[in-house]
Formats: C-alpha cells, sequence, structure tokens
C-alpha cells in the first residue's frame, strides 16, 4: 500500500502546483485523476483532486487539505467494455473512502509538502476482467465537462523458469529468465526475491529481500492475436552473491538459513510506461519536459498493472553452500546445505 501512495504523492508534487502561471489569469478548475487498475488486486483505487491556485505562500496551501481536494462528494465509476460489444455490459461504482492514511514523510524521508488528513481515495471490490476495458468516469459538482479516461487491462502471461535448482553457484555462468510479452503489456520489470531465516536466541525470524532489475519496454504493443514478443533477462551467477552480501548486515549473533527463491514479475501498460519514460530526469539542463497525460478534462494517469510470482524455486545445495563459505557472504552465517557451518 505505500508504493501505492508514493505514486500518488509524486503525482501531486508533479502536477498539483506550478511556478509558470499568469498570477492574474482566472482561476480554472483542474481535475487530477491517478489510477493504475490490476485485475489481481482485491481492491483497486482511483485518486481524484485538484490544482490550486492562490495569492497565499503555495507551501501554506499544500499544507491544507481543502486546496487540493474537492470539497463535495463526487461520482466516480468505471465502465466495463467487453471487445466484441459496443455498450458497456457492467458500470461500477466507487465507494469513497478515508480508510488508507497517507504518511506525513515524504518518499526522501522527510517531513512532506501536502497534507496528510483527510486522505480521499475511491476504491471497489469488484472483480475486474482482462478481457475488457475500463472507461473511468469522474463527474464533479459544478463541473460541466466529465473527467474521462480509458484503459485496455493486462492479460494473463506465463512466464516460466525451467530450473528446478536455482545455480548461482558458478560465479562467471550466465543464467537467463525468459518471457513472452502480455497482451497489452508494455512494461517490464522482473525481481528475483531471496528468502531466508534469522535465528538468535533461539527465535527465528522469517525474512525475505528483492533484487530488483532494470525495466524492459517490449518492441510491441501486443493485441489479442497478434505475436508475442521473446524478453529475456540475463545475470551471473557472482552477482546474486554480490547482490546478498550488500543488502544483508553482517551480525555474529544470528545464525542464517537459505530458503526458495521467488521471481516476480512486474507488468505495466502503454500508458504508465510512457508516462515513465517521459517522467525520467533530462540530460540537458536546457531540454524543456513535455508533460504526459491520458485523462480527458483533467491531467494525470489512467493505465494498468499486472503481477505475476513464480514461487518456491529452491537454491542447489552447491548454491547454499556458496552463501556459507563465498568470498563474497562468508561473514553472514549462513548454514551450508546439510545444516551446519
Amino acid at each position: 500500500m505505500k508504493k501505492i501512495f508514493s505514486s500518488f504523492i509524486i503525482l501531486l508534487l508533479l502536477y498539483s502546483c506550478s511556478t509558470d502561471f499568469d498570477v492574474n489569469a482566472d482561476w480554472k478548475d483542474i481535475s487530477i485523476v491517478y489510477s493504475l487498475l490490476n485485475q489481481n488486486d482485491t481492491v483497486n483505487y482511483v485518486k481524484v483532486n485538484k490544482a490550486f491556485l492562490g495569492n497565499q505562500d503555495a507551501y501554506d496551501m499544500a499544507s491544507q487539505s481543502d486546496s487540493t481536494r474537492y470539497n463535495s462528494d463526487l461520482s466516480v465509476t468505471l465502465e466495463r467494455w467487453k471487445m466484441d460489444e459496443n455498450f458497456a455490459s457492467q458500470i461500477i461504482y466507487l465507494e469513497k473512502t478515508t480508510d488508507i492514511i497517507k504518511d506525513s514523510l515524504n518518499i526522501y524521508g522527510n517531513t512532506g509538502t501536502f497534507a496528510t488528513e483527510n486522505n480521499i481515495i475511491y476504491k471497489t471490490t469488484e472483480q475486474l476482467y482482462g478481457d475488457s476495458k475500463y472507461k473511468l468516469v469522474v463527474k464533479i459538482p459544478k463541473k460541466e465537462e466529465l473527467v474521462t479516461s480509458s484503459t485496455e487491462l493486462i492479460s494473463n502471461f506465463n512466464p516460466t523458469v525451467q530450473q528446478r535448482f536455482i545455480s548461482f553457484e558458478n560465479y562467471d555462468n550466465k543464467l537467463f529468465v525468459e518471457w513472452n510479452s502480455a497482451v497489452n503489456g508494455r512494461l517490464y520489470r522482473l525481481k528475483i526475491r531471496f528468502h531466508y531465516l534469522e535465528i538468535e536466541n533461539n527465535d527465528t525470524t522469517e525474512k525475505a529481500i528483492d533484487w530488483i532489475f532494470p525495466s524492459q519496454i517490449s518492441k510491441n504493443l501486443r493485441g489479442v492475436n497478434d505475436v508475442a514478443d521473446k524478453m529475456t533477462q540475463s545475470f551471473r551467477g557472482e552477482s546474486f552473491f554480490e547482490f546478498v552480501a550488500h543488502n544483508i548486515d553482517e551480525n555474529i549473533n544470528v545464525m542464517r538459513v537459505a530458503q526458495n527463491i521467488d521471481f516476480v514479475f512486474e507488468v505495466g501498460g502503454e500508458e504508465l510506461s510512457t508516462y515513465i519514460q517521459i517522467s525520467k530526469p533530462s540530460n540537458s539542463i536546457s531540454e524543456s519536459k513535455p508533460e504526459y497525460t491520458n485523462i480527458n478534462n483533467g491531467i494525470g494517469i489512467f493505465s494498468c498493472r499486472y503481477n505475476k510470482t513464480i514461487t518456491d524455486k529452491k537454491l542447489s545445495p552447491q548454491a547454499i553452500d556458496s552463501l556459507a563459505y563465498g568470498s563474497y557472504t562468508h561473514r553472514l552465517n549462513f548454514l551450508n546445505h546439510s545444516g551446519g557451518f
């Protein structure tokens, strides 16, 4: 949930205020919308805010929740459009909630600029379906135009990791994870999650660390009847032990036991991919950055995401022994594959 709110905060920082405006211009209601739909989630959220303009200090206004939220209730709906139909087969009415508490710290760990109270989000627990397009419709009192957008969802895809045991022990051996692109999936990121136990004073704690690889973009946006792109992530066995050494602290008072490996695939839609690419820092101080939005009568992003996890892959006995005795990790007190030092 914190990841969702980090994204909300970033979007508000980008869109809620600007230093480039005419102080004498007439006020205009500009809606800011952020939502990433995922049919695997039990709850899907839509965040709706407004941009603000006033004569007071911008930081003072940002700290007041009334500056960025609408005072009246909004009508927020999702329309489900099946691919072979020209009418909405379902209308989902989203519920307003303040159940989610926004962190008072920003993404850098400092006190944030924007207000944290009265954090209003619209949610639905209705099941979403990967074979459909979803249209977002936001009705705002006293605003004539509807705020709208639409996105197709990412279809299920089946990445494979062939090995029964993951063999990292050969440092120079190049390992590959391969998958086919998903329908409507454009942006891909792989995480390898390493699970282990920590034992201290007869207390055992389950822990895990994520090895996150750079994002990849598929060459083509795959439609339902299109051929998938073949995609690959490669790495050397040595890199795994370097990652573990850099992310687990030495502690002479604990023993550690290597557990399983998960392969976590995160997929983003076309609009999300475009938004991230355009929002990347520029290499030139003189280069002006374009703004990207796919919200009609507003600004922001309405797109889709998808996650798929291959669980419980085992490390080979040799890889476990390399954790126990290898040059990178021998000080971390991992037991060998037989349970000894």
